[in-house]
């Protein structure tokens, strides 16, 4: 399904690329403890198209995406609590170390637009290069960071998915908690 996902790159970012003038004021911050003002620091913001299960206003505003994503990771089996969202992070910022602390799920970077610049995730003290158009999954309960080194926004679609060693009964049993 990730080779699917892949394949629709081109689509998925000629959508954002008419639909994102107008959802300016739609970018958001990720939720954090430390609070807003941290996140703003980090320089990394999403649009979530899916969030706990549940299809976000924006959604509607990319059609063609949600329906291609949908049927490919819209099944039970798949789609993860957190959301689908297209993620950006700013030149010169980049998340510090943390973990996510979430076992149960992995989560799908596919680079959409990279820009001029060394940028990446940093897993588990790997260091990954984001580069247009190759996947990278994610165990995010491994401590990772971020990093935009460039001078233009990284853009990425991130999927969240359920850990694949999970039966459907444990899936079915999580979604409760979710």
């Amino acid at each position: 399904w990730v080779e699917a996902v892949v394949d629709a790159r081109s689509m998925i970012l000629a959508e954002f690329g008419r639909v994102e003038p107008g959802c300016s004021e739609m970018w958001k911050s990720f939720n954090t403890r430390k609070g807003e003002s941290f996140s703003k620091a980090t320089g990394w913001e999403h649009l979530a198209l899916t969030d706990w299960f549940q299809y976000t206003k924006l959604a509607q505003k990319f059609p063609e995406s949600m329906e291609l994503l949908l049927d490919i990771v819209g099944t039970e089996r798949r789609l993860g609590p957190r959301h689908i969202a297209i993620a950006r992070q700013r030149p010169g910022s980049g998340i510090p170390e943390h973990s996510d602390l979430i076992n149960t799920q992995l989560t799908l970077h596919l680079p959409l637009q990279v820009g001029n610049g060394d940028a990446g995730i940093v897993v588990n003290g790997e260091a990954l290069e984001w580069v247009e158009g190759i996947p990278l999954i994610i165990d995010t309960t491994f401590v990772h960071s971020t990093y935009n080194r460039g001078t233009e926004d990284v853009l990425l679609l991130l999927v969240d998915f359920w850990h694949p060693d999970l039966s459907l009964d444990e899936i079915r049993a999580l979604r409760r908690f979710y």
